[in-house]
């Protein structure tokens, strides 16, 4: 039997029912699939931190190329997107994991970068529904 991780870094394993490809993982999966985002060579859990981070960076390049080709119901679809996903998943468990790495790790790096994460994603979500509301306020 293997030893079990010090920190999960599965979304799934930080819902009120921990429970490895339950609802949470599949629900990230159907959000992957309706955006288009596909991984090629992926061979984890689709509820892993880093996917899950690798989604939004994806989505933040959406947003980019929708900015700059002009598509304002493309850039709205993704700040949407970007939105919702981050109230329905990240915020709900990325402080948790990444409090866990802050103090389960002894490498000030991996600290250091979890605590950058634990604030990011505050910070993010503020930022995407800022934005996201000056977006609907100017299609008046």
């Amino acid at each position: 039997m293997a030893p079990r991780p010090l920190v999960y870094p599965y979304e799934s394993m930080y819902s009120p029912v921990p429970r490895v490809m339950g609802e949470t993982t599949l629900d990230v999966t159907r959000w992957y699939e309706a955006a288009g985002f596909i991984v090629p060579g992926w061979h984890d859990l689709p509820d892993h931190v880093a996917l899950e981070l690798a989604f939004m960076a994806w989505l933040a390049g959406e947003e980019r190329a929708a900015c700059r080709q002009g598509e304002p119901w493309r850039l709205a679809r993704t700040l949407h997107l970007e939105l919702t996903f981050l109230q329905d998943h990240l915020i709900g468990w990325i402080p948790q994991f990444a409090e866990a790495v802050e103090t389960s790790s002894r490498l000030p790096f991996y600290q250091g970068m979890a605590t950058r994460l634990r604030r990011w994603i505050p910070w993010d979500l503020d930022a995407v529904s800022s934005l996201a509301t000056t977006l609907s306020g100017e299609g008046r």
